[in-house]
């Protein structure tokens, strides 16, 4: 592990920061300075054989452990290292009449205090040596990831097989945009990816099964390769934005330090130039929507709040200077800090809009249309707590998806764009005929399942909804003689109590992602996978209801039938009748109760979906079943679920992951001692929780709670009190519609010390306790904007004061340099796979 920024290079035994404690010490020989007084050997000693022989045998030594060190690092074993132990720096708040203290609140100083740098040195040390024993396990899934990672085919579906003259392979990432086809690839030997491009003029097929398949003579718009330093260890792309109006002109953003601090490039095809980064920019950028409108609009990030806050607009310059842009204008600012900004336009690329958004409030503000500019950004309507809408566009009507109108659920309306822009209404004005607007219902309300997100295309309005759990969608007919499909459902099973898969939009992977699609398009993509399926990219006709597989992902030497999957159902602890879904994977050839993971996220309504991945194939062909728990907090089953397990009833969360472990136990897939919790993020406050309470170790086997051997928390958000009280922490106004307002709320402040990881860790002063506390890795990264990389590193600190000295090996951080999405999967996984069944270095 490299040295931390702002790293001194001494490391002092005793400075006050942290104690070195070895965990075998013997006191010092008070004798020492005594019997060597001088630093130089003396030349008679130099001269004698006995000398020279001890010093030959010395270098033989040596150069024996090397050798053995590059073979096998766990065949050496060193002395053991210190462990740390932070310095108590007490900070006392007063809240609500109590005074809350924390003695490593000033681990978060790292740019003015060296004691913490030196303190996450140590750390870093310390994790080296304990997981010393488990490189050769670490180094054997490496290669396995690697493996399956080469393995995975892409082949023409069977459709575009019959109909057409596919590529092989196809592309896994595709979609139509305008004139063109545009397609991203990993060329073989190159690190980053290429997107390419083809006319749809030159190329349309003339049926839905032949999309994507026509790319054998594409031109390279993008070569990532091209543009990053060899120098770069990370790299995150941010926006891929091609003009509508002008598809020569193409912006593109990446981040190369893990901070999410995009820098955002224009590129004119024409002209062969890309224009100088714009620092500080977030994950969204439009073009504008006029014919001759050559002006990009974009986010940009508050250094104070540390949120996208601005919008800015850069326009192209008429002539062939290098700088190719204007400087940025700023268009719009938010003042409330609770909200973000972003910049959306309509399918069709008729208007161009700001997204004012919040946890539970969301407004649109029009900047202009494809006819007219707007003097000020206009809200379509004008903002409402609680109230979420968003917006399409179709021959002079918006179609408008929200929650207003009594509808948590969600409905579909439509109305007249032109009378909309002028009242300024409200929603909820406008659905009640204020102003004489004419709003038609387009699809209602449905208690039995919540309608996700909203497509329009040209002659069709797609409904992604969630029933059950699960997405499906739903298609709408617009023209006359509409008609009302049922929705297509993916998935093996017809019992929608025991399915288990996803399915998604066009070719992304995560709902909330830039959806660019061609409007006047018949053909809707979709793709879908489970945990046994990998993914495939589909079709389906609009023109007549015919679906095509496109793209069939295979992985060499992986076989399907050789697991199963499924989604059981276990009942809440507290309340039996509350019914909590897992999903998971296991052997066929594995009886019995075995080894289990359990992820689990648990809150902004997130749809955490079972999604076909080979970095779990290292756990699964070990005979560790993998599963994942979906408790209130979660979106899967709806906003009530979310409402369950947020604010005050965030406990919810925390109750429903342990009826998770006990109900897999209760239903014969797993054991007590034989489980791991992964907790990430937001789900890092599940795994802090688990830490405390279903902890199992071979100690403490009589307490029913025992239950959870491992745990692996990556950039964990464990200290709410501390997080949600400090608002000079980036995104901490956002978040109080999602965890509540501890300093204005005495019940939200209650409720959060209640369930806190870090405000309850048990007391370590009592022995009978030291048991209680399972293997735990915990990672984090300095560039983090987040989760703070102090607070994993001051609860590591804190749970050492706990952790019995026999088994601080027990207890890992890994800090690294990068930031909330830089893990080192290989090594967390052999963690789990070591304290779960040994050093078992081969599947």
């Amino acid at each position: 592990m490299p040295s931390m920024q702002h790293v001194r290079k001494h490391t002092p035994v005793r400075r006050g920061t942290y104690q070195l404690l070895p965990l075998h010490h013997s006191p010092p020989d008070l004798n020492t300075h005594a019997k060597s007084s001088s630093r130089t050997c003396p030349p008679h000693l130099a001269r004698s054989p006995a000398f020279r022989w001890s010093l030959i045998f010395v270098v033989i030594s040596l150069t024996l452990v090397i050798w053995l060190l590059a073979l096998d690092p766990s065949r050496v074993r060193f002395p053991n290292p210190y462990v740390p132990e932070a310095k108590r720096v007490p900070e006392t708040k007063l809240l609500h009449g109590l005074n809350v203290t924390d003695d490593y609140s000033w681990l978060r100083d790292i740019d003015n205090d060296p004691d913490v740098t030196e303190y996450i040195d140590a750390e870093n040390r310390y994790a080296t040596f304990v997981l010393t024993p488990m490189r050769p396990l670490r180094k054997t899934i490496a290669g396995e990831l690697r493996k399956w990672s080469k393995a995975v085919q892409v082949l023409p579906g069977r459709d575009a097989e019959r109909s057409c003259e596919p590529q092989t392979p196809p592309p896994t990432r595709f979609f139509e945009y305008g004139s063109y086809l545009y397609w991203m690839q990993y060329p073989t030997g190159k690190k980053y990816p290429v997107y390419f491009r083809r006319s749809i003029v030159d190329s349309q097929p003339s049926s839905c099964a032949c999309l994507g398949t026509s790319t054998a003579r594409g031109t390279i718009v993008l070569d990532y390769n091209q543009l990053i330093p060899d120098s770069a260890t990370y790299f995150a792309e941010g926006v891929f934005e091609p003009s509508l109006k002008h598809p020569n002109l193409i912006a593109f953003s990446y981040d190369l330090s893990g901070a999410e601090n995009f820098r955002l490039f224009v590129m004119d095809l024409d002209k062969g130039l890309t224009s100088k980064g714009i620092g500080n920019t977030y994950y969204s950028a439009r073009w504008g929507v006029g014919a001759d409108d050559i002006c990009l609009y974009y986010n940009v990030v508050d250094p104070i709040w540390g949120i996208p806050r601005k919008i800015f607009r850069s326009c192209v310059l008429p002539t062939d200077e290098e700088s190719l842009l204007w400087p940025g204008k700023l268009v719009y600012i938010e003042q409330d800090v609770t909200k973000t900004t972003e910049v959306d336009s309509t399918s069709d690329g008729k208007y161009l809009y700001i997204k004012v958004v919040g946890q539970v409030t969301s407004e649109n503000m029009l900047i202009k249309s494809s006819t007219s500019v707007f003097p000020q950004p206009r809200a379509l309507f004008k903002r409402v707590e609680e109230i979420h809408y968003s917006v399409e566009h179709r021959q002079g009507q918006f179609y408008v998806l929200t929650n207003a109108g009594n509808a948590p659920n969600y409905q579909i309306i439509r109305l007249d764009a032109e009378a909309a822009t002028k009242l300024q209404l409200t929603i909820e004005e406008a659905l009640a005929g204020k102003g004489g607007l004419d709003v038609v219902t387009v699809v209602q309300h449905n208690r039995a399942e919540v309608i996700e997100r909203m497509e329009v295309f040209e002659t069709h309005l797609i409904a992604w909804v969630r029933t059950g759990g699960l997405r499906l969608f739903r298609i709408f007919s617009l023209s006359k003689s509409a008609k009302t499909l049922p929705g297509i459902r993916v998935g093996e099973s017809t019992n929608v109590l025991t399915s288990a898969y996803s399915v998604f939009p066009g070719t992304i992977s995560d709902m909330e992602s830039r959806l660019l699609r061609r409007f006047d398009s018949p053909c809707l993509v979709f793709s879908n996978s489970s945990f046994r399926l990998p993914a495939r990219i589909w079709a389906h006709d609009l023109r007549n209801d015919v679906t095509s597989l496109l793209v069939d992902q295979q992985v060499t030497g992986y076989d399907p039938s050789a697991y199963t999957e499924q989604r059981i159902w276990v009942p809440s602890l507290v309340d039996p009748t509350i019914q909590i879904p897992v999903s998971l994977i296991r052997r066929n050839d594995f009886t019995g109760p075995q080894p289990l993971v359990l992820k689990s996220y648990g809150a902004y309504g997130t749809y955490t979906d079972p999604v076909f991945s080979t970095g779990i194939l290292p756990l699964l062909d070990r005979g560790i079943t993998y599963a994942m728990c979906h408790p209130r907090g979660d979106g899967n089953l709806g906003p009530a679920w979310y409402q369950d397990g947020k604010y005050a009833l965030k406990k919810n969360t925390l109750d429903d992951v342990g009826a998770c472990l006990h109900g897999l136990i209760a239903a014969g897939f797993t054991a007590r001692g034989q489980i791991a919790v992964f907790g990430r993020s937001a789900g890092g406050l599940i795994a802090g929780d688990v830490v405390n309470r279903y902890s199992w170790n071979g100690e403490n086997t009589a307490h029913p709670d025992a239950i959870v051997k491992a745990v692996v928390a990556q950039v964990p958000f464990v200290d709410p009190v501390g997080d949600m009280t400090d608002e000079t922490i980036p995104w901490t106004p956002f978040e109080y519609y999602e965890w509540g307002n501890p300093i204005k709320n005495v019940t939200i402040f209650d409720a959060m010390r209640d369930y806190s990881p870090y405000e309850n860790i048990p007391n370590g002063k009592q022995p009978d306790q030291h048991a209680a506390f399972p293997a735990l890795y915990v990672s984090t990264g300095l560039q983090d904007p987040r989760v703070g990389f102090w607070e994993p590193i001051k609860w590591v600190a804190k749970l050492r004061t706990s952790y019995s000295t026999r088994r601080q090996k027990e207890l890992v951080l890994r800090v690294g340099t990068g930031g909330h999405f830089t893990t080192d999967p290989a090594e967390w996984l052999s963690f789990i796979v070591f304290h779960l069944i040994g050093d078992k270095s081969h599947s």
